[in-house]
């Protein structure tokens, strides 16, 4: 699987964290399921969810684009800066209210959030991995190519790793305990919604059995040159 690929396929599976949360932002349109509170909060959690993916869709386009010339260190922190914000206001909220929802909250709003909840949380780990490699100072300060070459062939290795087919099948279980909720409230555009993620998911898998490309590779080095060479 090309290099490419794999940053292609971190963005989608991104927008499957978001888009596994707008059958909730859409379910809860409906009268019956959501109270107001709780139809409140997953519009706001479907708009910060909304919020970061199109951070990092920008983001990772300027990454690897060779005339891009973003200082590496200003990009790498800013994107670091931004995971920090969402753990810190959304997932912390997030973890708060799933606790209060117990006890005080409808059944299918508990049970919805904790899905949710265990879904990018899971796939938080997957990125906090990877910001670990970004923010070494030995990258943040580079000046040259050869640490271009080193980044991407780290940065390779745990794309791979966050794509790997256990951690989509987990996705993938989870979003059909979610369908199971959509499909006992009688909600058929919820049910076909679903569907279309669940190809998403197909799709990642399936990309993840191409082949590595070479001329992919080196236009992701070419990229991350083009940043380090711009620190200060």
């Amino acid at each position: 699987m090309s290099f490419v690929s794999l940053k292609k396929n971190f963005l989608s599976l991104i927008v499957f964290c978001c888009l596994a949360m707008n059958p909730l932002h859409m379910y809860a349109g409906q009268e019956a399921g959501f109270r107001c509170d709780e139809r409140e909060y997953i519009y706001a959690l479907a708009n910060e969810i909304e919020g970061i993916v199109d951070f990092f869709q920008a983001s990772i386009a300027k990454f690897i684009d060779p005339a891009d010339h973003t200082p590496y260190k200003k990009l790498a922190l800013s994107m670091s800066d931004k995971v920090t914000e969402f753990e810190q206001r959304v997932m912390m909220s997030l973890a708060a209210q799933l606790a209060a929802a117990k006890t005080g909250n409808s059944p299918v709003f508990y049970k919805s959030l904790g899905l949710v909840s265990e879904i990018l949380n899971e796939f938080l780990i997957k990125i906090n991995e990877l910001r670990v490699i970004l923010i070494k100072p030995e990258y943040l300060n580079a000046h040259d190519g050869v640490k271009a070459i080193k980044l991407g062939k780290e940065l390779e290795g745990h794309c791979k790793d966050l794509l790997d087919g256990k951690l989509l099948a987990k996705f993938e279980c989870k979003l059909d305990q979610i369908f199971k909720l959509v499909s006992a409230a009688g909600e058929q555009t919820l049910s076909e919604r679903l569907s279309e993620i669940k190809m998403l998911l197909q799709n990642l898998k399936s990309a993840s059995m191409q082949k590595k490309g070479g001329n992919n590779e080196l236009r992701v080095v070419n990229g991350i040159t083009a940043k380090i060479r711009h620190n200060k």
